[in-house]
């Protein structure tokens, strides 16, 4: 199974500087958003708020309530799904 590519490509900007166009491109590049007009993802764009999360932050577990979108601009989340054994 292959993985799906990011859409956030560093080359676009310093990732520490993530300008109004920069969230613009990733957003829109989003599979569930790519179909929309510029529009739309302006409109989409401003319920986007940025955060930055410590690198041991949990920010989801398995069969809680989804609150919130993630989307990583820079850096990597590590997705763990436990076994009725309790292995990861």
């Amino acid at each position: 199974m292959t993985r799906p590519k990011s859409p956030v490509r560093l080359d676009w900007v310093d990732p520490a500087v993530c300008s109004l166009d920069y969230r613009l491109k990733i957003v829109g590049r989003l599979p569930f958003f790519k179909h929309l007009p510029a529009e739309a993802i302006s409109k989409i764009n401003l319920l986007f708020h940025d955060r930055d999360v410590r690198a041991d932050k949990r920010i989801y577990f398995e069969g809680n309530e989804v609150k919130f979108l993630y989307l990583v601009a820079m850096g990597k989340v590590k997705l763990i799904r436990n076994t009725a054994s309790g292995r990861k």
